[in-house]
């Protein structure tokens, strides 16, 4: 099946693009949706860290396999507690469904073609 490349799998050293890739997966992402103390590693911010090596990171999930891990995530800790260990899932869950409601700037609206104003 075939995938768009995406940011994450350009995202090397070489083309400088590594910490914008970071930034537009966690506190980017964090600041357009809303959910407080998350985003950043800060001082009392709740914070999941993934270690990845930059020169094997690939995307491999796709819409047949969507819980294939990534080539090249070494470590991930969700909440603390490590989820993935020498590029292998632990089995551990700590993860938990985050409820918010996005500002409306986040996830604008745009009426289908052809249907009546609200």
């Amino acid at each position: 099946m075939r995938r768009a490349p995406s940011d994450a799998a350009r995202a090397t050293p070489r083309c400088g693009c590594l910490d914008r890739f970071i930034h537009r997966s966690s506190g980017l992402t964090a600041d357009m949706l809303g959910p407080r103390e998350r985003g950043y590693l800060r001082a009392g911010y709740h914070a999941d860290v993934v270690v990845i090596d930059p020169e094997r990171f690939a995307p491999r999930a796709d819409y047949v396999r969507p819980r294939r891990l990534s080539a090249g995530v070494e470590h991930a800790l969700i909440n603390g507690t490590r989820a993935i260990a020498a590029g292998r899932l632990t089995g551990a869950a700590s993860a938990r469904a985050l409820r918010h409601r996005p500002p409306a700037v986040a996830c604008p609206i745009e009426p289908e073609p052809g249907a009546p104003e609200p």
